[in-house]
């Protein structure tokens, strides 16, 4: 009895694996795709399309900023001297939107900090209509 309870422990550990690769491969292919959709978006000169059916795509690039570990201090100093040093209390993406805003609007940003875009799509369907669990739609 025991025996085949840890032997089904195993079983389910190994399923569990083997859905994670398989969850991870799928990850890969779908930012693989998005890539290509972001790029042919990009060659088209759209931002959007949205499809009769609904279904709607919008490319979207993230920009990011990080400081090195060896600036760390420098930062912290700039940082001060901005009048921002408060916002080390706050939540990380409110930093992220000012040092976002400022190089948005081209406001000087310390040019140690490295800056990442990440481009990708975000796809919507308007027409999925989804219901909680034991709701009938009635």
């Amino acid at each position: 009895m025991l025996r085949g309870l840890v032997e089904e422990i195993v079983r389910l550990e190994r399923k569990a694996q083997e859905a994670d690769k398989k969850s991870k491969g799928y990850k890969r292919q779908k930012d693989e795709v998005a890539q290509n959709l972001a790029r042919k978006l990009s060659e088209l000169g759209q931002s959007s399309v949205k499809f009769e059916d609904g279904l709607m795509v919008m490319r979207t690039v993230e920009r990011y900023l990080s400081c090195p570990s060896e600036h760390g201090e420098e930062f912290e100093g700039w940082l001060k001297d901005k009048g921002y040093w408060s916002l080390a209390r706050i939540p990380a993406q409110t930093i992220k939107k000012i040092l976002k805003d400022r190089s948005a609007n081209e406001q000087e940003l310390p040019g140690y900090l490295r800056r990442f875009e990440k481009v990708g799509v975000q796809v919507r369907n308007k027409n999925v209509i989804s219901r909680k669990e034991g709701d009938d739609g009635g």
